[in-house]
């Protein structure tokens, strides 16, 4: 079986499986629960259009309302309804047409729910790769710790303190005077 073909098996097969049995099941019941054929078929509908999606709900709700008409409304193992059976048939297509729209609602906030997480778990990635560089000085090898107003520490100091760090680098204040006294000439 290609992967086309599975495709449309799960939106084909599910309503067709979930319609076939909400009508055995019924036809069993239906000595206890006529004259409502409905509430399975909704079932046999919610169940399509949740796990098969919108075509697989509208699938189920046309082969519900075809086997509730022709099963169990008066004639029954015909098409022929009566006006009441008519409005029955319509008022079920309509609740099964807005739980269908409510299932794919909620199928379309799913996938958006695994995408968000998807960014945020990359997101998540690159800010620990972010927050685990360290500023080191290039002159006297000393670390920056506590942001821009911490101290500095000696990088063997540190790395006995924290082993799991990559290093990058930064001038410390003293350096960069030493270096560069052009930039600190009004901190004197």
């Amino acid at each position: 079986m290609t992967v086309r073909e599975a495709k449309w098996l799960r939106p084909v097969a599910l309503p067709i499986a979930a319609t076939a049995l909400a009508t055995l099941v019924t036809w069993f019941l239906w000595p206890y629960i006529a004259p409502t054929a409905s509430p399975l078929f909704f079932l046999a509908v919610m169940i399509s259009a949740v796990y098969g999606g919108v075509v697989a709900g509208f699938i189920a709700t046309f082969l519900s309302a075809f086997s509730t008409a022709f099963f169990f409304m008066v004639p029954t193992l015909s098409l022929r309804v009566s006006p009441a059976d008519v409005f029955r048939l319509v008022v079920f297509a309509a609740v099964a047409a807005l739980t269908n729209s409510i299932a794919a609602e909620r199928n379309r906030v799913r996938t958006e729910e695994r995408r968000l997480f998807e960014q945020l778990r990359d997101a998540n990635a690159r800010i620990r790769t972010l927050t685990d560089m360290l500023p080191v000085c290039p002159d006297c090898k000393r670390v920056r710790v506590g942001g821009l107003e911490g101290g500095w520490k000696t990088v063997e100091r540190y790395l006995a303190e924290t082993p799991e760090l990559q290093i990058t680098h930064a001038l410390c204040p003293d350096c960069s005077a030493r270096h560069f006294p052009e930039f600190h000439a009004a901190d004197r």
